[in-house]
């Protein structure tokens, strides 16, 4: 029997059994159409008999009542003990496969009326119930468990959340939690987790608090009663300083429907405007003309601790200015003006909340002349507009360290009525023209950065919300800053050969490229790069890198690209240019280069070599990719037409021949033969060629590729699987010293586990199984053949055998919080 309660009213707590009412016993519950009659009052007294029972009586008859309650509650707290206990390990198995990303084991668990997309909200919405708050991988705990009918339940569950994702770096603490109400209905004998009755949130309720109106379901009341006074006057102190309109406010609603709360991407960088990440980067979020969208608490996860109180005040916060200046920016005469969103978001670090260094931030290089940046209109939303944002961002902090503290205010005031950047300055600090333009060239004047150490040590890392790009000499010593405050620190790529210079990129905030320079103390701004470079590093200062050209647009589409040549000891000397160039490799000698581009009066990617003298290109034919074999004699390649395949090119006479193509596939595959989707090459030894085929065995989108990973022998032309999984990706990594043993990772779609393969060459036999360790940054191979794992403690251990122990290399936790591992090869790897 199902059992509906159309109206809003509060659902009481039955004492029934485990199971639904049996057939038997069904009752149906109705209500009646008119109230039942009662008697008149009585006109006179009526007459009241007192019966006689002896005490006797009275006690046994009480003590029977009291048997029969105690009996009652007794049954009652066994049913609801046993209820708990049966639902705690569902819980805890579904929680398993969401944490695996089995979907398959998830839909066991699903009721059959709920729908597909219904499915996805639910389970994604788990993940992340609030901004700034990343899942911590444990399984959620069991708080409450409440019937609300005969064949429905309420379970309270709370997850750990940590203030930072562990990609690629050890687990994060967990810092808030979470509750979510989750709902089970007794189906097919069993509970199966289904969607919230339409009257858990009650009835929707609105509520005017000043520039906000405020509208929620019944059950979020006690939540936003917290909350808003705070948020209020937070979003009038902003007002003030943003000169809203009398008239303007706007409109929060809270959702009923299971709707995704995410932050879709990488955490917002140390020095970035925590207002301007969440305009441009939060999800699952509906920012209109006047009303902001948000999913009800109740339905993505209550704040179970302070911490977490504190986060959904902040993020609540965090949406309304956000939303705020989406509304400014169109209004009046902001314009779309990008230095109104840089000065607006410089304002609002008046508040605790906000990131201080916003305000400190001068380097790296602006790429954009004031006068581009005040001709940019920001149109829609300015995620594609992050590196004119953070040029305009710099330019102000350069420009208002010159000036006093009230002109930060006066810029912003003036700002609308001016008609070009001269203007503006001129208007705001009363000055002329020409010193307006002084000020300007001042700015753009470059500011020189030096690295806080002189010497580089042993390892690069990046540490979010640290000491960004860090070093470290890989003992119990936590890694320590390279770089001071006022830079938007980077993430290491690569050292030069000798260990003094390390080229890093801006990371989150930016795609500026840099190189650290420790043995001159000094910063190289790389000109603006559309997207991380492929470079090297050809001597030990002359950096080798590829720069896209940028067509005349304000969304910077890529053009034909040129590869730049840069000493790094004379960084006065204009770099080298050859046009034409999107691709490079460097030949073994390094007296040539392989290089992919589209010579003039063709339309698609050659592979050519370029001399390291004169820089003169020989095109030789289609394709990319190259791959140079050891002796600097050969070539492989990828080409896609007519087929997808790996080619092998005879440098100095041009010639080709095919060396692995569907055909030769086809036998590694299983039939019938999946769709190629993609053809690498892993590396070459000796005159071994170990690639990797991912193929796609099913159109079912968001799920990973079958992976091969083979051999073939260039000698003899035959090809072997080595090893072969399905719907995983797979990472190589490398050959221990005797070539016999190769390492990879395996990280299996329909379990999501993850763990370090070492894998014989000969057979493909998967000779020993490593579990626990990061694969995303953990594994490397330095100096010697033997790599390096990192474990979820942050330790590291060396692998110097296949099937060797683990050799502590550091004797306590010291890369917590840090990814990115690059290790100096110039100073002794372990």
């Amino acid at each position: 029997m199902k059992l509906k309660n159309e109206r809003n009213e509060e659902i009481l707590d039955w004492t029934v059994s485990e199971a639904p009412f049996a057939a038997s016993e069904a009752v149906e519950i109705v209500e009646a159409a008119e109230p039942f009659e009662t008697a008149a009052r009585p006109l006179r007294p009526t007459l009241k008999f007192k019966p006689h029972i002896s005490p006797t009586a009275a006690l046994t008859l009480i003590g029977v009542s009291l048997a029969v309650l105690l009996g009652v509650a007794g049954y009652t707290a066994w049913q609801n003990f046993t209820l708990r206990q049966t639902l705690i390990p569902l819980v805890q198995a579904e929680d398993e496969a969401r944490l695996s990303g089995d979907t398959n084991k998830l839909g066991e668990f699903i009721d059959e009326e709920v729908s597909d997309w219904q499915f996805d909200q639910m389970f994604s919405s788990q993940t992340y119930p609030a901004a700034l708050a990343w899942p911590v991988s444990e399984v959620g705990t069991v708080q409450t468990v409440k019937r609300l009918g005969s064949d429905l339940v309420q379970v309270d569950v709370a997850r750990p959340y940590a203030n930072q994702p562990s990609y690629g770096t050890p687990q994060q603490e967990a810092a808030y939690s979470f509750i979510q109400p989750q709902f089970y209905r007794w189906q097919n004998e069993t509970w199966k987790r289904t969607r919230p009755p339409e009257t858990y949130f009650g009835e929707r309720q609105r509520l005017a608090g000043g520039r906000i109106e405020w509208v929620f379901p019944a059950v979020d009341g006690d939540l936003i009663d917290t909350v808003r006074p705070n948020v209020e006057r937070i979003l009038n102190e902003a007002c003030g300083w943003w000169a809203c309109p009398a008239e303007f406010g706007l409109t929060v609603t809270f959702i009923t429907r299971t709707a995704i709360s995410s932050w879709y991407t990488n955490p917002p960088h140390p020095a970035e405007s925590l207002v301007l990440s969440f305009y441009q980067n939060d999800g699952g979020v509906v920012y209109s003309a006047n009303t902001l969208i948000l999913p009800s608490p109740h339905s993505v996860g209550l704040p179970a601790n302070a911490k977490a109180q504190q986060l959904f005040e902040r993020n609540l916060t965090l949406r309304i200015l956000a939303n705020t200046l989406h509304r400014l920016n169109i209004m009046r005469g902001a314009r779309r003006n990008v230095f109104w969103m840089a000065l607006a978001a410089r304002l609002a670090t008046r508040f605790e909340f906000e990131n201080a260094r916003y305000r400190v931030l001068t380097a790296p290089e602006p790429v954009f002349t004031p006068e581009e940046l005040w001709n940019l209109r920001v149109y829609r939303n300015p995620g594609q507009f992050s590196p004119e944002l953070r040029d305009a961002q710099i330019l102000l902090n350069r420009l208002l360290l010159r000036l006093p503290p009230e002109a930060e205010q006066q810029l912003f005031a003036t700002l609308p009525a001016a008609q070009n950047q001269v203007d503006w300055l001129v208007k705001a600090l009363n000055i002329s023209r020409e010193e307006a333009e002084a000020h300007w060239q001042a700015v753009l004047t470059p500011v020189q950065v030096m690295p806080l150490t002189g010497m580089p040590d042993k390892y690069a890392l990046y540490c979010l919300n640290t000491t960004g790009l860090s070093l470290w000499d890989g003992t119990s010593n936590p890694p320590y800053a390279a770089l001071p405050d006022n830079v938007a620190s980077g993430v290491p790529m690569s050292w030069s050969p000798d260990g003094q210079r390390l080229l890093m990129r801006m990371g989150y905030f930016s795609e500026q490229v840099g190189v650290v320079d420790f043995a001159a103390r000094r910063v190289l701004w790389l000109p603006y790069l559309n997207g991380w470079p492929h470079a090297e590093w050809l001597t030990n200062t002359h950096l080798a890198y590829t720069l896209p050209s940028l067509l005349e647009s304000s969304y910077m589409m890529p053009g034909a690209g040129q590869l730049m040549v840069l000493d790094t000891a004379h960084p006065n000397q204009a770099p080298v240019e050859i046009a034409e160039v999107n691709y490079f490799t460097t030949a073994p000698d390094s007296a040539q280069l392989a290089v992919v581009g589209q010579p003039p009066g063709t339309f698609e990617d050659y592979v050519g070599v370029l001399s390291a003298e004169d820089y003169e290109i020989r095109w030789l034919t289609s394709g990319y990719t190259p791959v140079w074999l050891a002796e600097g004699r050969q070539i492989i390649y990828t080409v896609s037409q007519p087929q997808l395949q790996l080619n092998l090119l005879e440098v100095q006479t041009g010639l080709t021949r095919t060396l692995i193509s569907p055909e030769t596939l086809a036998p590694l595959l299983p039939s019938p033969m999946p769709l190629v989707q993609s053809l690498n090459l892993l590396t070459v030894e000796g005159d071994d060629v170990y690639f990797a085929a991912y193929t796609s065995p099913t159109l079912t989108r968001n799920r990973a590729p079958d992976t091969l990973i083979g051999r073939m022998n260039l000698s003899s032309g035959e090809a072997q699987r080595l090893y072969y999984a399905k719907e995983s990706w797979v990472n190589f990594y490398g050959f221990f010293e005797d070539q016999r043993y190769l390492l990879i990772t395996a990280q299996s779609y329909t379990d999501n586990q993850s763990s370090f393969l070492i894998v014989e060459a000969a057979t493909g036999r998967i000779a020993r199984t490593l579990e626990g360790y990061i694969h995303w940054y953990g594994a490397n191979f330095p100096n010697a053949h033997h790599p390096l794992l990192m474990d979820i403690q942050g330790r590291l251990f060396s692998l110097r055998e296949p099937f060797g122990d683990l050799e502590p290399y550091t004797s306590a936790v010291a890369t917590q919080g840090c990814g990115e591992m690059v290790l100096n090869p110039a100073l002794n790897g372990p």
